[in-house]
């Protein structure tokens, strides 16, 4: 950033300075010239008297003795002092002129200033008196050039006058650099450097104290203006975070919409599965009771005619298949339902984390089982889970856990590169930490360094855009922590993650569980 020289602080700070110095030397010149022309004039008039005095005695006895040689001496000696222009010395009692002496007219005589000064030219008439009765015998006449004196004085003036006007130019250039050195230039770079300070990351440009201004009103601006962009990039960043948080929840409550119409589909499908379901268990009871009723009747008949065609089959053959046929069929309906009934627990409204109540996390792990059954065996051929043996319970939100452990379970599946890859989930207990452990494993792709420090912020995924929004870790993670446990993850590309879900016991609440020590394979 260019600035004109005259509009510069430093140029202003020492053209005022400059000013003031003139004006105050100005003043202290006329001071100094009008007491030296007193002292000149008072001088001038000494040094005559002075001449004049000395002089007086030898003029006198030149007239007394009518001596034209001594008369000569004397004037000579007399124009030794510059400014005396011309003299006689007249003999009165013979009415004579002893001598006469003069210069030649000066030709460069001044105007009107010596003459105000000084005044016109002096012409002094000195009686000369001799013997004791002081009688008058001569004259000794002068006239002096006030030129003389004030040519020397005003040459004098005018030295003092430029000596001041020297000396102001002279402090006000010295002035200028000063003030450019320690105010323009500093504050010329403070504001080239405020220029290309970075709108998105002030904090990254903070102005540097210019050397030899720590601690006075140049450092103490520049700390000013370093807190003041410190304080903009935390306005930023919190503008920033408040953003994030913002877009994040905006996409909470989407995803949580989206639950909440997944969930009234899901209990709208449950009850119309549930009902024709309920048709089918009550039907197959029926029929098992009508078998057992009708076989001993078959058997006689077999017995007394022979064997005998039922349908495409004979009578010996389904004797011992309708058995079983039927108690799949109950079984099928019985899974049907349970499975419909863990569709509404999960569907239904969660509780607040003041309504946690104890249960085992055995049972989390089966339920959520039994919501992913399907996903996981048509990803893995491999799939185990491993109950803890006398786990304590757990305090918390069942349905939030059950949310987790699916949502950990499914990440393992979608991580697999085929199904002859492995899941493992396991439940345990580590008594010294008084923590429940959830142990999810994969030999999955695994993570890099670098996409395990992000697995927990909202909408970062590695998934396509048809298997994830990226909000599951982070909703998971919240979750985890807000019941006061954490997420551990351990990954490496090529090897497999391993998820551990560390929460706290509920030691003293231990819930009874049918799961214990039990292994299951997928």
């Amino acid at each position: 950033m260019k600035v004109k020289l005259r509009q510069r602080l430093a140029y202003r700070q020492a053209r005022n300075t400059a000013l003031i110095a003139l004006f105050l030397g100005m003043a202290l010149s006329a001071v100094q010239i009008g007491y030296d022309f007193f002292n000149e004039k008072k001088q001038f008039e000494a040094t005559i008297s002075q001449v004049t005095g000395l002089l007086e005695e030898a003029a006198t006895e030149a007239v007394y003795n009518v001596d034209e040689r001594l008369a000569e001496k004397v004037l000579n000696g007399l124009f030794v002092y510059g400014p005396i222009r011309d003299a006689q010395i007249v003999d009165d009692l013979l009415g004579i002129q002893l001598a006469s002496k003069s210069r030649p007219p000066m030709t460069d005589r001044p105007g009107w200033l010596p003459r105000f000064l000084f005044g016109q030219d002096i012409k002094k008439v000195i009686p000369l008196y001799s013997g004791a009765k002081r009688k008058q015998v001569g004259q000794l006449k002068m006239a002096i050039d006030t030129y003389m004196v004030a040519k020397n004085f005003i040459n004098r003036s005018i030295l003092t006058l430029i000596a001041f006007i020297v000396f102001a130019f002279t402090l006000a250039g010295i002035l200028a650099l000063i003030f450019y050195s320690t105010l323009t230039r500093p504050l010329l770079r403070m504001s080239r450097h405020v220029s290309e300070v970075n709108p998105a990351r002030p904090d990254q440009s903070l102005l540097e104290v210019p050397k030899g201004h720590k601690g006075d009103e140049m450092g103490i601006l520049v700390e000013t203006l370093n807190g003041l962009l410190q304080g903009f990039a935390r306005s930023l960043e919190n503008q920033r975070i408040a953003e994030e948080e913002a877009r994040r929840n905006q996409e909470e409550l989407f995803q949580a919409a989206k639950l909440v119409s997944v969930g009234t589909l899901v209990s709208g499908v449950a009850h119309e599965v549930n009902n024709p379901n309920t048709f089918i268990l009550s039907n197959t009871y029926n029929m098992q009771k009508v078998w057992e009723s009708l076989y001993p009747v078959l058997d006689k008949y077999h017995e007394k005619n022979g064997d005998f065609p039922v349908g495409n089959l004979s009578y010996s053959d389904i004797r011992d298949m309708v058995p079983m046929l039927l108690g799949g069929i109950q079984d099928g309906a019985d899974r049907i339902k349970h499975i419909v009934a863990s569709l509404k627990d999960f569907s239904r409204k969660e509780k607040d984390s003041g309504d946690y109540e104890p249960f085992q996390i055995d049972d989390v792990v089966k339920e959520a089982m039994n919501l992913v059954g399907q996903q996981i065996k048509k990803s893995t051929h491999h799939f185990t889970v491993e109950y803890g043996d006398g786990l304590p319970g757990v305090k918390g939100n069942f349905h939030q856990l059950e949310q987790v452990i699916i949502n950990l379970i499914i990440n393992a599946c979608q991580a697999l590169s085929g199904p002859s890859k492995a899941v493992r989930v396991a439940t345990s207990s580590d008594p010294s930490s008084k923590q429940i452990i959830v142990t999810v494993q994969d030999e999955g792709v695994g993570m890099d360094p670098a996409t395990q420090s992000r697995i927990f912020d909202p909408f970062f995924t590695t998934k396509s855009d048809t298997k994830g929004m990226g909000l599951g870790l982070s909703i998971s993670e919240r979750i985890i922590t807000a019941h006061g446990g954490k997420m551990d993850f351990q990954s490496s590309p090529g090897r497999g993650t391993t998820v551990r879900l560390l929460l706290p016991a509920c030691f003293g609440e231990t819930v009874t569980n049918e799961s214990e020590g039990k292994t299951e394979d997928g």
